[in-house]
């Protein structure tokens, strides 16, 4: 066992001090982490693509300090197709290379991921900044996926000394300011009803009147004598940094700087995503409003108003010749571009038969086919008649509506397809794409 003291003066050079040696006193009252000002010191930001970036600021780590004085960036590996990984940013004090540098300690592919550990041998100690979720698959890191560990006391933890005060100047003035709002009020209301007590009292019942308002007056006093210590004991009040934590052990302006940020990248996700389907959306970050207006800028399958035909110049002309029963198909197909429930109302079709025979009108019917499978047909014939269908979809699901011709009793006809009517009547708007006649 070696006992060791320190530090005295050298004579003759018999008290020679190495840099760990100052390190390690400095250690004993000095906690590690990052320094608390500014609030954002070492904090780990993200860039929107796979780097991120590191705010200015101080860190102390066993006695020995580094600082970053700008932002610096650091890359994060490309995700996994199949599985995740949790990376995680840490100061490294490397006492063989004698710095202190960021580094990124990537993690392990699973399903479940966990964080590394951290490395604090006699080779190297350190403290951990943040952890980043890199989902599988995913081309860019967003503030959502960084969890931030500068106040986790056991992996990071904030710079302290021995003894940690609050100021508590703006919680005393606050009070001070409340004393004298009450004071000048309970005076105001007691001379108001003084005064009216004087106008209508007098004699004896005045005399034992003037007796009451007199304990009531020592009674105030009382009161104020109360609150004037409880102001000296506020103003006389230290705090320390524990007591004035969330819950979460974080500080309260952390926390709002964190919630906004996620806020704002929910938003903008919402806005990419109508921008990337042909919608123009203002405001960076957009508001709410903004957002149903750049809904409205979308390009639709059909007119934004309910049941309106996505048909309705649409009509299948031409004459066909037949001898028997004959299909026409895909006279209108569309490929879905959403998840849910749909309505379609179809319609009938009527065929107008031009041969001579004493029956001029035949019918030829329609059917509904949702990737290539009828879900529902004939419906009833005529020009009003309709059916309607209701549909679970996904997206990529292929919608069609298919005909054929009813020839009936003759042995040669020719005939037309008047109308085909397909609507679709829930939810509006519904996305849709190639939503042509085929």
């Amino acid at each position: 066992m070696t006992i060791k003291s320190g530090i005295f003066n050298s004579v003759n050079g018999d008290r020679r001090y190495k840099a760990q040696d100052f390190a390690s006193y400095f250690a004993m009252f000095i906690a590690n982490g990052v320094f608390p000002n500014p609030s954002n010191g070492f904090q780990v930001m993200a860039n929107n693509i796979m780097t991120v970036s590191l705010k200015a600021g101080k860190a102390w780590i066993n006695g020995y300090f580094t600082t970053n004085d700008s932002d610096y960036n650091l890359s994060i590996d490309v995700a996994d197709g199949v599985l995740n990984r949790i990376d995680r940013i840490v100061l490294q004090l490397n006492y063989f290379n004698r710095e202190i540098i960021p580094v990124v300690k990537k993690g392990t592919f699973a399903s479940t991921p966990v964080a590394p550990t951290l490395k604090r041998d006699a080779d190297a100690y350190e403290i951990a900044l943040a952890d980043i979720y890199v989902g599988k698959g995913i081309t860019s890191i967003t503030q959502s996926n960084i969890a931030d560990l500068r106040l986790n006391t056991s992996l990071c933890g904030i710079v302290h000394g021995t003894v940690q005060q609050v100021d508590t100047t703006t919680l005393f003035n606050q009070y001070q300011s409340w004393f004298g709002e009450f004071t000048t009020a309970k005076q105001a209301d007691f001379v108001a009803w003084l005064a009216t007590l004087q106008d209508i009292l007098s004699g004896d019942v005045a005399a034992n009147l003037a007796s009451r308002i007199q304990s009531l007056e020592q009674t105030i006093n009382s009161h104020l004598e109360h609150f004037t210590q409880l102001k000296e004991q506020v103003e006389n009040m230290e705090l320390t940094a524990e007591n004035v934590t969330t819950t979460a052990g974080s500080n309260v302006q952390t926390e709002l700087d964190n919630l906004k940020s996620d806020t704002d990248n929910k938003i903008n996700s919402v806005r990419d995503a109508i921008v990337s389907k042909g919608g123009v959306v203002t405001g960076n970050p957009p508001t709410a409003a903004q957002l149903v207006a750049g809904v409205d800028t979308l390009e639709l399958a059909y007119s934004p108003k309910a049941s309106i035909n996505v048909l309705a110049f649409q009509r299948v002309d031409g004459r066909y010749t037949s001898t028997k029963n004959e299909e026409f198909t895909n006279f209108w197909k569309a490929t879905m571009r959403m998840n849910g429930s749909i309505r379609v109302r179809l319609f009938g079709t009527r065929l107008q038969n031009f041969w001579y025979d004493s029956t001029p009108t035949q019918y030829g019917i329609v059917a509904l086919y949702l990737n290539g499978v009828s879900v529902a047909g004939p419906p009833a014939t005529g020009y009003t008649a309709y059916v309607d269908i209701d549909l679970n979809i996904k997206s990529g699901d292929v919608l069609e509506v298919r005909g054929r011709s009813i020839y009936g009793t003759l042995s040669y006809g020719q005939a037309r397809f008047e109308q085909i009517d397909i609507r679709v009547e829930k939810p509006v708007p519904i996305f849709m794409d190639g939503v042509e006649p085929v």
